[in-house]
């Protein structure tokens, strides 16, 4: 067994190998540079805002002491990171796999990888607002010498509990799914509670925590590092959970509900619909992305709705519509036929014609739009009843237009997924810019039309959901032009689903 030191050094030359791999055999060196000076970009902005804070602070917010203004949003700016960092983070279990076989210790390679994980743009570009601020703003200040250093170390010391909770979440996802949806139901309903009763809480507590930091309050500082600890703690124990896990192999004992039987009794069709929803509920990533429609739909659609600037805004407001009852066709659908990649050929060997395949799909789709429009009726009902008609309007949008749109992607798309890798919440396996820029064909119409209904939001509303349910009604024909495209195109896609 080697020495701790030495497995380091040997953990970090294959790591420092594995970067280089990446990046030369990863986008064309276009891709590359464009990803680099975006990189650049961001953290010079980010590093001029800390600097110029208390003019930005002056101009924009009227506020002049900028060192009390950001004290009383850190909190609420450091929990937001959090969220794109969960949504966009990687999990450093998938790093140390590859090292299993090795007489190396579980132990130090969970503490390895989790130092390492440390070293990202979630935590580096933070720092170059915080570290801008800190050197023009805190460290000329009249707050004692201990004080300042306090002030800083905790915010590194956050960042840090933050990428080691941000692991031990993910892990929580995939391994404990009711707890983490518990946790997640219990603090979106938390923050909620608290924005629609204007307590906000939140900031109190991140002035009054920041402002003791900068008196040299031990205790403070105290509170952060044992919140650290704890998420370190909490990480490690689920990675060695996960890396024990992953020595046995892997069985389902998911079942669906005898209920989804009776989608049999419509033939071929209803029997696919049937096979697409046990792929969905037995397989990790599909059904992560199921989870993630409905949460929106419903908590996440509920801070959106109390949130008057949000709601307000015409460009946001179609929107949410969109995503309100259409986040799973969004989300899901443009990968409809690359969840079949790994068993696609059993079901091209069978006597399955490209238009009943296709419809399996389409009408699936379309039963989503309307299943979440259900769910998410009552959150408009009761919070913003005035917004019920843009709901049934994109609802009809939804099944119409934006089903066909994802569909005709989804059609073209060659890329092969794996059912149960979930590298990160948001894996994006088989998905291209392609998928990306897709959204605009999908977004643009309505926000055009929600523009230039400005004046009469009402007559917008009737007009997306007239072009909706007209496209609707044009759903056989949208069917067989996708099924002969599917099927002109079918040694492509079997070819490309090998990988």
């Amino acid at each position: 067994m080697q020495s701790r030191a030495s497995t380091y050094r040997l953990l970090a030359r294959n790591q420092w190998i594995a970067v280089r791999r990446a990046i030369t055999s990863g986008p064309n060196v276009y891709i590359r540079s464009l990803l680099i000076l975006l990189t650049v970009y961001f953290a010079f902005s980010l590093t001029v805002s800390g600097w110029r804070f208390g003019i930005i602070s002056r101009l924009v917010l009227n506020q002049f002491a900028p060192i009390n203004l950001l004290n009383d949003y850190l909190l609420t700016a450091l929990f937001s990171l959090f969220g794109i960092r969960f949504l966009f983070g990687k999990n450093p279990r998938f790093k140390f796999l590859p090292y299993k076989h090795l007489p190396i210790k579980r132990s130090s390679l969970i503490s390895f990888f989790q130092l390492s994980s440390l070293g990202t743009l979630h935590n580096l570009l933070p720092l170059c607002f915080i570290g801008a601020f800190w050197i023009r703003h805190i460290l000329p200040s009249q707050y004692p010498a201990m004080g300042i250093a306090f002030w800083i170390t905790a915010l590194v010391m956050l960042l840090v509990a933050a990428t080691w909770l941000n692991t031990w979440l993910r892990l929580l996802l995939s391994n404990h799914t009711k707890l983490f949806v518990f946790l997640l139901l219990t603090t979106w309903v938390l923050i909620a509670v608290d924005q629609f009763a204007g307590t906000y809480v939140i900031n109190e507590w991140s002035h009054s925590l920041f402002t003791n930091l900068l008196l040299a309050n031990k205790g403070s500082l105290l509170v952060v590092v044992l919140a650290a600890v704890t998420a370190y703690g909490l990480s490690s124990a689920a990675l060695l959970d996960s890396f024990h896990k992953s020595d046995r192999p892997r069985t389902s004992n998911r079942r669906l509900v005898r209920s989804v039987q009776f989608l049999d009794e419509f033939g071929l069709v209803g029997s696919l619909i049937t096979l697409e929803l046990k792929m969905m509920w037995r397989n990790r990533r599909p059904r992560h992305n199921v989870l993630l429609s409905v949460l929106f739909s419903t908590v996440y659609l509920c801070i959106l709705l109390i949130t008057t600037v949000l709601v307000d805004n015409v460009i946001l407001l179609p929107i949410i519509g969109l995503f309100a009852s259409g986040g799973l066709a969004l989300n899901y659908g443009q990968l409809m036929f690359s969840w079949d990649s790994s068993f696609f050929e059993g079901l091209s060997a069978r006597d399955i014609d490209s238009a009943t395949f296709v419809r399996s799909k389409y009408l699936l789709l379309q039963l989503s739009c309307v299943g979440l429009f259900v769910v998410s009726l009552p959150v408009f009902w009761v919070l913003r009843p005035d917004l019920l008609l843009m709901h049934v309007a994109f609802m009809l949008y939804n099944v119409g237009v934006t089903t066909a749109l994802v569909m005709y992607l989804a059609v073209h798309n060659r890329s092969r997924v794996e059912l149960d890798r979930s590298g990160n919440f948001f894996n994006y396996e088989g998905f291209s810019v392609v998928h990306w820029l897709w959204i605009l064909p999908t977004s643009v119409p309505p926000v055009a039309l929600m523009l230039y209904f400005r004046d009469s939001p009402l007559t917008g509303f009737l007009v997306i959901g007239i072009v909706g349910g007209v496209a609707a009604l044009l759903t056989r024909f949208w069917n067989d032009y996708l099924a002969v495209i599917h099927h002109s195109r079918r040694y492509k896609t079997l070819i490309g689903f090998r990988g």
